[in-house]
């Protein structure tokens, strides 16, 4: 109850977030107050570690342990700081108040009857396989003979020097996995192309330590480190970027040696995760150089077979391709060649990415890899000359990697402001962007940089329910691994490690039962993301770029159809083509106003094969990929079109014409109301005899709803029986129902 009115109090409480300078006498005074609640904490403390004596089940179990944990740590930190624990007293006060939530916490284990309800599966400390969008590891319960393959959910932080020195430390916590961020060529390859002994000694120190505090480690390879050395020897190749000129035969020298020699020092490294190969990854020179330039040439080549063919589109006279230059002017022709250049520079830099995998992979052939896209801007056309499109990413690694942002305050984008201000948290563009990613070849997502609070927001009560729900959440949309910006004890003047998770009780035990709680129903997690999607969004590149509501039109369906109980995904035109949408019985196009002659053709075959199509927006296919109009055949204009607005308004148009024999509607009412509930992600998948039904009202008032099924339901989470006709759903607290 006192952590419910806490999460009330947090969104009914107006308070700012740019705090001004704190006077001395101002800290005193917290300072003061924190020790006057320091012993109700400690004394509320000891009666847990009372009751636990005797109990070995309760003591062993990972659970307990978090929740203990916490405590000691910020008891120490209140009560005893060392010079190294840079502690203000506002952070006293908060700490002192956020250790309710582990021992309200611990205070309910102490209830639990079932022995299942508090194990969990260790993993051992190893590369896990790869299972479509699950990883698998070997993890054993408590009595069990041997490890065996599990799903895995690996959870943790990043991404300093911090997290290694707190690696013994992190188990208990909840943690199995780490980014490693803070090397890069710069400083560790030598003039002679050869590691700095000292950086060799290091890794493999960090890898020992890892490996025997069982947790496992993602090398962030930082090529945006660069050595100056190198940029002294050839100065051309600084063209601007972080990653200087991907194509100089220089760069490229520098990146190879630092790859090749990183992947042979830490091939046998059991702790080893994975490889992440760039960070926040955004180029915009492709073909703007002598390096680069026949590529694109030789991709317009290939594009428009002609210089004449060209030349008729844009309205020019070019003599021959190489004169084409990257990107035109306002006009139409301009606007086309923009189209061609954006395109070519998607590919371009994905292109560069693969090559950095393929070199690591020379080397270890095991090696997985990723790149952390900030996936928000995928839908963003500011940034189309990024050179980032998830799916040329996807083709390029093993796994589908990002960065990406939950908030409770402030979204990250365009899309993110247009989000209604009832919805406890900025859940859609992230959820819609793992969907996005796992959608081209089923990847599990990492996001080795999730953001659920913003930098230097001061000691402000973010609730564990928050940061749990956006782990949750993630894990019910392919999220099968992420690190936490950011774990540092630090002080930063730019603001950007200040106030972080590492500060704060609530969000560590939010994030350490949820880590658990994923990998105790590992199998049953593998379960809904393994489901089919039964609808589909049409991801189709030259509406993004050409069509200005493509984004918002993208994120308004999926909304409607993710809160009525719709698992969604996305395939987008070259999946069409190649004809990989068989099994989707409904394809969406999203104001998709601008669809290239191939896909479109692969979209009539599909709909002549008993594929169903809706419309939603006006003029839908009505130009191809170089904005020419195009006659649409008469059957096109008689399909089902809905009128885009309010997310509620199209989710009304939409729920009646995906019922059919093919979609599974399951209604979820209001109580009191026959009217459908709303701000409700819900989906009922059959699973070992039963029916799973994931479920979080993801609006900031508490809700209570009835699930239009019958049987006994059980919530795996918690344990507790549920009545179907009568659920109450607080904000932000997911439910995994079992129906039977």
């Amino acid at each position: 109850m006192q952590n419910l009115l806490v999460v009330v109090s947090f969104f009914l409480t107006v308070t700012s977030l740019a705090a001004g300078p704190t006077t001395a006498e101002v800290r005193a005074r917290q300072r003061a107050d924190a020790m006057k609640h320091l012993p109700q904490v400690k004394q509320r403390f000891e009666k847990l570690q009372s009751q636990l004596k005797g109990n070995e089940q309760l003591q062993s179990s990972p659970y307990m342990q978090l929740d203990v944990a916490i405590v000691q740590r910020f008891l120490q930190r209140v009560e005893s700081p060392t010079k190294e624990q840079k502690q203000l007293p506002e952070w006293d006060v908060e700490q002192l108040k956020e250790l309710d939530y582990a021992l309200d916490d611990a205070n309910r284990l102490l209830t639990i009857k079932d022995p299942s309800m508090l194990r969990v599966p260790k993993s051992l400390v190893e590369e896990p396989e790869l299972h479509g969008d699950t990883f698998l590891a070997r993890a054993a319960l408590p009595g069990d003979e041997a490890p065996f393959l599990r799903p895995t959910y690996f959870g943790g932080y990043g991404h300093f020097n911090q997290i290694f020195t707190d690696l013994p430390n992190f188990p208990a916590l909840g943690v199995n996995l780490i980014q490693d961020g803070r090397h890069g060529p710069n400083g560790n390859l030598r003039p002679d192309y050869t590691l700095d002994p000292k950086f060799v000694e290091l890794m493999k120190a960090n890898f020992a330590a890892a490996k025997k505090a069982d947790v496992m480690i993602d090398v962030l390879t930082s090529p945006h480190y660069f050595p100056s050395w190198a940029i002294a020897k050839d100065p051309e190749m600084n063209n601007g970027s972080p990653f200087m000129n991907i194509d100089h035969p220089a760069e490229r020298k520098v990146i190879e040696a630092w790859l090749r020699q990183v992947a042979r020092l830490l091939k046998d490294e059991p702790a080893l995760f994975s490889y992440c190969l760039s960070n926040e990854p955004a180029y915009g020179s492709s073909g703007r150089d002598k390096w680069s330039a026949p590529a694109w040439h030789d991709y317009l080549k290939e594009k428009h077979k002609t210089i004449d063919a060209l030349n008729a589109l844009y309205g020019t006279k070019y003599k021959s391709f190489d004169e084409v230059p990257c990107g035109g002017g306002d006009d139409i022709g301009g606007k086309r060649c923009s189209y061609d250049w954006y395109r070519f520079n998607f590919k371009h830099f994905a292109a560069w990415h693969k090559w950095m995998s393929d070199v690591i992979k020379s080397e270890d052939p095991d090696a997985r890899t990723h790149a952390k896209i900030m996936v928000f801007f995928a839908f963003d056309r500011d940034k189309l000359g990024y050179g980032i499109d998830p799916e040329e990413f996807a083709d390029a690694t093993d796994i589908a990697g990002c960065d990406a942002y939950s908030q409770v305050f402030g979204g990250v984008g365009a899309l993110d402001d247009t989000s209604s201000k009832d919805y406890a948290y900025y859940w859609q563009v992230e959820e819609m962007c793992y969907d996005l990613l796992n959608s081209f070849r089923n990847q599990p997502v990492f996001n080795s940089e999730a953001h659920p609070i913003g930098n230097a927001t001061g000691a402000y009560p973010f609730p564990a329910v928050h940061e749990y729900a956006a782990i949750w959440q993630g894990a019910m949309h392919h999220q099968g691994a992420e690190t936490t910006w950011v774990w540092e004890e630090a002080v930063d003047p730019a603001g950007s490690l200040n106030d972080s998770v590492y500060f704060r009780p609530a969000l560590i035990q939010g994030s350490g039962k949820a880590i658990l709680d994923l990998n105790r129903l590992g199998n049953d997690v593998a379960a809904i993301n393994g489901s089919s999607a039964r609808v589909a969004l049409l991801y189709s590149q030259p509406s993004l770029i050409w069509q200005e509501g493509y984004g918002q039109a993208v994120k308004s369906l999926y909304t409607a159809m993710d809160l009525s109980g719709q698992k969604v995904r996305f395939v987008s035109e070259r999946q069409l083509m190649e004809g990989r949408v068989s099994k989707i019985p409904f394809i969406v196009l999203p104001r998709a106003t601008h669809i290239s002659d191939g896909a479109f053709a692969a979209l009539q075959k599909y709909q002549s094969l008993g594929g169903k199509i809706i419309l939603a927006g006006d003029e839908c296919a009505a130009y191809d990929e170089y904005h020419q109009p195009r006659k649409l055949p008469d059957d096109f204009a008689k399909l089902p079109k809905i009128t885009l607005g309010d997310d509620r308004a199209v989710a009304k148009q939409i729920r009646p014409m995906l019922a059919s024999p093919f979609v599974k509607m399951t209604n979820l009412t209001a109580v009191g109301s026959n009217d459908p509930a709303w701000g409700v992600e819900y989906r009922t998948i059959g699973h070992e005899g039963a029916t799973l039904v994931p479920m979080i009202n993801l609006m900031k008032k508490p809700q209570t709803v009835k699930l239009d099924l019958s049987g006994k339901a059980i919530d795996l989470i918690s344990g507790q029986s549920i009545d179907l006709s009568k659920i109450p759903l607080p904000s932000m607290q997911p439910l995994l129902l079992r129906v039977k």
